[in-house]
């Protein structure tokens, strides 16, 4: 998710981000429509299972992640190859300034990590970091325990399981959709906290 948004400009990541959970819940629609075709369950798994197989080869054509190049290996010019290809991507030229700034990160992430180690707690000293986390915890809390609410009443739906889950996968579709356009319009911070 983080490495598809970071290949986007930030005015496009706003449409990028709800279509790949489009294309997610477009995938999660497959399982309950094979279902009902593919009654034996063991076949069902094995149709995944070659699936996901299927997709292991993406791997090799994929870029890492800009900062995790940077932060992990420190790779300026393997980071520099990646940056120019998102550009390309985009339409757009590539600054260096965007280089220099991962360096400057990395540098001082770099030297704070050699002096001092890092420990958990860090996390608590920093208010804004604290604050961070914990409103990172309660929304996906939140999030979580509706996900898990609506799947676990599913036995009480007066239906067969298959419809009962194209049509939970269709109403995702159409939040995700909803959810977007209020981003888009509203700010994720106000759209974040009115849905809380």
């Amino acid at each position: 998710y983080v490495l598809v948004t970071e290949f986007f400009l930030p005015r496009s990541r706003v449409i990028v981000a709800p279509v790949l959970n489009i294309v997610f819940a477009l995938c999660e629609l497959c399982l309950p429509i094979t279902a009902i075709f593919v009654k034996d369950w063991r076949m069902l798994c094995l149709y995944y299972v070659v699936a996901a197989f299927l997709a292991v080869p993406s791997l090799l054509w994929i870029d890492e992640s800009p900062r995790i190049t940077i932060f992990t290996q420190g790779d300026e010019e393997k980071t520099k190859k990646t940056m120019n290809r998102i550009a390309k991507y985009n339409r757009a030229t590539y600054e260096s300034a965007y280089l220099s700034e991962y360096m400057n990160s990395y540098d001082q992430t770099h030297r704070v990590s050699e002096s001092k180690k890092a420990s958990i707690l860090d996390i608590a000293r920093n208010k804004s970091v604290r604050m961070s986390c914990i409103l990172c915890m309660i929304a996906w809390f939140a999030g979580s325990f509706s996900y898990y609410g609506i799947s676990f009443n599913i036995p009480n739906l007066k239906t067969d399981i298959y419809t009962v889950g194209i049509v939970l996968t269709i109403v995702e579709i159409i939040g995700v959709s909803a959810a977007g356009a209020i981003s888009d319009w509203f700010g994720r911070k106000v759209s974040l906290a009115v849905n809380l």
